[in-house]
This record gives C-alpha cells, structure tokens and sequence, in this order.
C-alpha cells in the first residue's frame, strides 16, 4: 500500500531580522511620497533600531523605477564599516557595481563613472544621469559612520557636505539613529553638515491601516495568508503599538506556537529584544531618559505632573515629549497624558528599571552581537579579509620557499617549520586584525560595532 507524503508545513511569511522590499514591504506610504514627491532634496531618515530604515531605502530603490517616467536613478550606498576616505569610495563603488545593470539600461556604463577619486565618480555619474534627464536619488544607510570619518577626516565631510548640497541634480536621503546629532555641533568653512537635512523626516510606528496590513500579510494570496483573526490581530498590535519588527517577531512565535499568550511571552523575555531598548535607550540624553522614567511610573501621566515631578520648564519639558513620540518612545494618549509606547518596552523599563540597564541588560548587550552581528562585526573589523589576504601571502611564501630552499640544499625539516611558523601566524594575525585597525593617524584599538552604529 502507497505511503501518502506528508505535506510539508506552509512557510512561516514573516520576516525578522532583515530588510524587506516588494511584497514584503508593507507600509511607510507618507515617507515614500515624502522623498519621491516632495520638495527637499536633502532628508535625514531619522528613527530606532529595528525600525525599518534599510527596508524603507530598498523599497525606494525598487518603487523609483517603476514609475512610468522615472524622475530618478536611486542608488543604495551603505556606510557600514566605513572608517576611511578610502573604504567610503570602495563602498560607493560597490554601489555602483550593484546598480551596474540598472544603469545599462540607460546606456551608461560603470567604467564610464568611476574614477579614483570619489567625488570625481559622484560627479561623473550626476552629469551622465542629467545627460538622460534624470536625477540621482542617494539612498544613504549607516550613515552614523560619518562620525567615525568626521573625527579620523574633518576636511571629508566638508568635501561630501559640498557634493551633496552644492549640486544641481542629487536628491539625498541619509538614514540613521539620533547619534547623527553630534554632527550638529560640527562645522566646517560655513555651515554644520546637517544644514539642509533638517528637520529630519522620522520613522516610526505604522498606522493602523498599514499595521493591519502587515500582520495579515495582505499582499499574498488569501490561501497563502496566515490564520489570524480580527481579535487577535487586536491584540498583537494593541501591544506592539504598531512597530514593524515587534509585530513580525510575535507573528512568527504565534504562528509556530498556535498561542498567543506564550508568542507575547516568548518576546518579552527574548534577549535580543531587551538588547535593542537597551541601546535606544542609551542613545537618549539624560534628560530624555529621566522623562521616560518619569512616564514609566504610571499608567499615564499628565504634562503637568511630568513638570511638576522633574523641576523643567514647560517648552524644554515640551520639546523632549516631541522628540519621544516621534521617536516612539512613548505615545499622547489624548488630552495632555502620555504612556509609554508599547507594552513589550513597558515591560522591559519596568521589570528592569533605569538602573538595570547598567546591571541586568549588560549581560545581554555582551552576548547579543555574539549571536546577531558576528559576521557584521567580523567584516567591520575586516577580519575576513585579513583571512584571506594571509593565507594568500602564506601561500606565496611557500612556494618560494620551496624553490629556494631547494636550490640552497636547506634540510628539509625548515620547509616544515616555515609550515607551522605560518599556521601558528594565522590566528594571531585574526587577532590582532580584531582588536586593532590601521587609520590615517597610525595604528589604534578597535571599537565595537555597537558603539557606532544603529
């Protein structure tokens, strides 16, 4: 009798952990139009980890050619990693080679754009795009590298502020966390770099529509979509206040589970989760961070109370509020009450307390990027390249070796610790490639990852 195959269980839809684009984006409809349609040519992307702001850029990239009449070349540059003059041209050049095919299609080819200085590329491609009547969209991702740059290279963000905003034809988009502040402060021959790029443009939580959206899972086909109901959409994002990557995780737990209860606890206990509040909320400022302390401890709190309770001025005290909400910190509850924003970083705040976040939460922000960032962490430091660059060179120095220690009649035995010599090298060579870097200003110790970037 023929054993009937068991039917391999439908995909889990959700995506956690990576940027999305094309039907598996959902939402950010305001944002796009923003910087498609509206009238700055300079934005900052400005919001959270977890938030969505690769996607958002990809998504970008993907809708600008569709237009029937395209009034831009978007173009993806990714700043990860950067901390030279140098590896910021190796990265627009890889840019470049990613939109190879793209530009093909409008019969420019990449030899015809790079050059061997950056700005000199960058020139190139606007004038050849302009030649198409086009406009070139920069879509601009860790961009918080810059203060990397800024403190190894003053005078580079001076050239790059110049090219960016000096240019007829260059729309930019730079996407980041509030670290990208302390660029404020910096001046060059006129102006701080952000001159121009605000007020930033914020991303945040989604609206309704488009939460519900996403949950559903609405651009696939009904048959494919998962068995949600209208309650328990509810309540998926009553507590995840409408964040993207929230609502993602506890679909996921949900639809593995089949319980909502335990997907809701599963994220609220998960490390990674408490990983990233703990990181936003050590980029906020002491002030800011007392606020959300202050909210913390009720339900709601009027703004009265909130001022009363911390000795603030009104329009100080008004200004941090602004910047929370759209943070999405917290949420205005109506009225003049506010909370904070969603229940899983309720729980985090609470359960932990401000405190904690120097005691209970360092465990995890040491073993996170562990298990989340090593190979970001490992191609930032350029380990993998120093891998490869030694075993080449090893290799190299073996076969000379064998030609020369052949013709001097060397015993055989000293081929064979140049052998072990340059084996026991290797993880040396790792290590060092770890914990130091080669800058312009001689050589220094490595940061981490999670010091520089969203």
């Amino acid at each position: 009798m023929p054993v009937e195959p068991i039917a391999a269980p439908p995909p889990i839809p959700y995506v956690v952990g990576q940027w999305v684009r094309g039907d598996r984006f959902y939402g950010r409809s305001a944002q796009i139009a923003e910087i498609l349609r509206g009238e700055r040519d300079l934005v900052w992307l400005l919001g959270t980890r977890r938030v969505g702001k690769t996607s958002l850029l990809k998504q970008i990239e993907l809708v600008s050619g569709l237009d029937p009449e395209p009034r831009y070349f978007a173009m993806y540059w990714d700043f990860q990693g950067v901390d030279s003059a140098a590896e910021l041209h190796l990265n627009f050049t890889d840019a470049l080679l990613d939109a190879e095919d793209r530009l093909q299609e409008l019969g420019i080819g990449v030899d015809e754009v790079t050059a061997d200085d950056l700005f000199v590329a960058l020139e190139r491609l606007r004038r050849r795009l302009r030649s198409q009547g086009m406009r070139l969209l920069l879509l601009c991702d860790e961009v918080e590298e810059l203060l990397g740059l800024q403190r190894a290279d003053p005078s580079l963000l001076r050239k790059l502020r110049h090219a960016l905003q000096s240019r007829d034809g260059i729309r930019t988009v730079l996407a980041s966390t509030i670290r990208l502040w302390a660029l404020a402060g910096h001046t060059d021959d006129t102006s701080p770099f952000l001159h121009g790029f605000t007020p930033p443009l914020y991303i945040d939580r989604l609206t309704d529509d488009e939460a519900r959206s996403l949950v559903s899972q609405s651009h696939l086909q009904p048959e494919e979509r998962p068995d949600i109901d209208d309650e328990t959409m509810t309540v998926i994002i009553e507590h995840c206040d409408n964040h993207p990557y929230l609502m993602q995780l506890v679909c996921k737990r949900y639809v593995e589970t089949g319980e909502l209860e335990e997907a809701i606890a599963q994220v609220a206990t998960d490390r990674m989760v408490g990983y990233f509040f703990s990181v936003d909320f050590d980029m906020l400022n002491t002030t800011e961070q007392r606020v959300v302390r202050t909210i913390a401890e009720t339900p709601t709190l009027a703004r009265e109370e909130i001022k009363e309770r911390m000795s603030i001025r009104a329009d100080e005290l008004d200004s941090h509020l602004r910047q929370l909400i759209n943070l999405g910190f917290i949420r205005h509850k109506g009225g003049d009450r506010f909370a904070l924003a969603n229940y899983f970083f309720q729980r985090w705040l609470r359960g932990m307390g401000a405190d904690a976040a120097a005691t209970d939460v360092q465990p995890d922000v040491a073993t996170a990027p562990q298990s989340a960032g090593l190979l970001v962490e490992l191609k930032r430091r350029k380990v993998f390249r120093v891998a490869i660059a030694y075993v080449v060179v090893a290799w190299l120095l073996l076969q000379i070796g064998d030609i020369v220690f052949d013709f001097l009649e060397v015993p055989n035995w000293a081929g064979k610790l140049l052998l072990v010599l340059l084996v026991l090298g290797l993880p040396v060579a790792l290590v060092l490639s770890w914990a130091y870097e080669l800058t312009s200003q001689g050589i220094r110790r490595e940061t981490s990852v999670d010091d520089r970037r969203d």
